[in-house]
């Protein structure tokens, strides 16, 4: 099998009780893992990055700034808590 061939799928196991890790799953090798909610996680950055990429315009290096400190913020919550509801993301977006 090429590299190209293989395929890595991600696993989402709900109501864990150990922190062991499994280090196989159908019949295959696990070879990396995350705790918490870390596509959620990304989320938010990857959204600030590419914005900052795209060309998006802040007035100065203190908007910067502040919009980066509650993008962690935002981040930080939604790897503890998973993806917050429109609700919530609103409140976080101050």
């Amino acid at each position: 099998m090429s590299t190209a061939d293989k395929r890595y799928d991600t696993l989402v196991i709900r109501g864990a009780t150990s922190k062991e890790v499994p280090r196989e799953a159908a019949g295959c090798e696990v070879v990396a893992w995350s705790a918490g909610h870390a596509i959620a996680e990304a989320g938010a950055l990857e959204a600030f990055v590419d914005a900052l990429a795209g060309g998006e315009c802040y007035r100065d290096m203190e908007a910067i700034a502040t919009e980066a400190q509650r993008v962690l913020e935002l981040s930080r919550q939604q790897r503890d808590h998973g993806w917050l509801s429109p609700s919530n993301e609103e409140k976080s977006n101050g």
